[in-house]
């Protein structure tokens, strides 16, 4: 309030409509807040109206998928926990995607995405992850190129997108990453 003309307070899961005009905003930043709604479609259809019609969203959501959420449901002696200190399982969390649900609900929402999709993501030569993607190999349904984009996924960390209000048809093609590597060190065996 100090250095802005205008602050609103206001439990955006609360509110069918903001306090500002329809159509009023060029960019709306999500950044790491979808997984802690408890009805995120809801919302974005909210946003969603108070967009330009030329403006975006920028999103970033924690993949599910990632080789330490895996990690501790698989190895003996580690388990699910939701005190991941901010990152994928954080105690505040209560929604969890991978960049298939992240596309549906996108979808669902009127949403077309812009592409590539930024995807931060941890050494795929982990010890583990190596071990895990050839335990898989061979496996019905999974064939080498599903094997390849499985074993990418589980070293991304999150997902960090653009997108603007669809006005054509629904069910855009799976997205293109551009993988960022990440700093964070995200799981140790």
């Amino acid at each position: 309030r100090q250095h802005l003309d205008e602050v609103h307070v206001l439990d955006v899961e609360q509110s069918e409509v903001l306090p500002l005009p329809e159509d009023y905003f060029d960019c709306i930043t999500m950044l790491d807040v979808l997984e802690h709604l408890i009805l995120p479609a809801r919302v974005l259809r909210t946003v969603r109206r108070h967009l330009r019609r030329n403006g975006c969203i920028l999103l970033s959501v924690p993949n599910v998928r990632h080789i330490s959420v895996i990690g501790s449901l698989l190895l003996p002696g580690r388990r699910w926990t939701t005190d991941g200190e901010g990152l994928v399982t954080d105690a505040a969390h209560l929604r969890f995607f991978t960049v298939e649900d992240l596309m549906a609900l996108l979808d669902e929402t009127d949403f077309a995405v812009e592409r590539p999709v930024i995807a931060t993501h941890s050494d795929r030569r982990l010890p583990f992850l190596c071990r895990l993607v050839e335990h898989l190999r061979g496996m019905p349904g999974l064939g080498e190129a599903r094997l390849d984009q499985l074993e990418m996924e589980l070293s991304i960390f999150q997902y960090v997108l653009r997108a603007r209000p669809r006005s054509g048809a629904r069910h855009a093609p799976p997205p293109s990453l551009r993988l960022v590597p990440t700093q964070l060190p995200l799981f140790h065996e």
